[in-house]
């Protein structure tokens, strides 16, 4: 049973139903590549444990992805022991194995771990499309107020223009 989700039951042969259209044709979905973005934070970590119970479910394989967030580059003089983009994204790697090693993600569970930079909401969705991505398991913090106003939310973002279901995680 999937430990994430209480009270939910799944039969044998697991599927998702989704709304195709207004007139609410349903198109059954099997699962099979479920997308997992993570900010390292304890909140995408739960995420994560819930994208491989779901994975273990329905016999799916899960993609792990970090976005790099990209930065107006400034001066040395301002930053003088600002990391170049290269030891970020090793470093960014490093995070990935950790959080796999902390939530005992492995092969054959695993498919792919993948580090981009851009702005997290669009490489998201682009690498759901890329990757074939069945459902999005995302993490939210659920902000409210003026926190959510002037932060966003790139949980709110991937919802609205992700090409897949998307399973939004809030870990109260």
């Amino acid at each position: 049973m999937l430990d994430c989700i209480p009270k939910l039951k799944l039969k044998a042969t697991p599927r998702v139903m989704a709304i195709k259209d207004k007139k609410r044709q349903q198109v059954s979905t099997r699962i099979r590549t479920i997308l997992v973005p993570t900010d390292f934070s304890e909140h995408s970590n739960s995420a994560l444990k819930c994208a491989m119970s779901f994975a273990r479910q329905f016999k799916a394989r899960i993609v792990l992805l970090h976005v790099i967030e990209k930065q107006d580059v400034y001066p040395d003089v301002y930053y003088p022991k600002m990391l170049t983009p290269e030891q970020i994204k090793l470093a960014a790697e490093k995070g990935m194995y950790r959080v796999c090693g902390q939530c005992r993600l492995k092969k054959p569970l695993l498919r792919e771990i993948i580090v981009k930079e851009g702005v997290p909401h669009q490489m998201i969705c682009q690498t759901a499309l890329d990757q074939k991505a069945d459902i999005i398991v995302i993490a939210t913090r659920g902000r409210t107020g003026l926190a959510h106003v002037f932060l966003g939310s790139t949980t709110e973002r991937v919802v609205r223009h992700a090409p897949c279901l998307v399973l939004v995680v809030r870990i109260s």
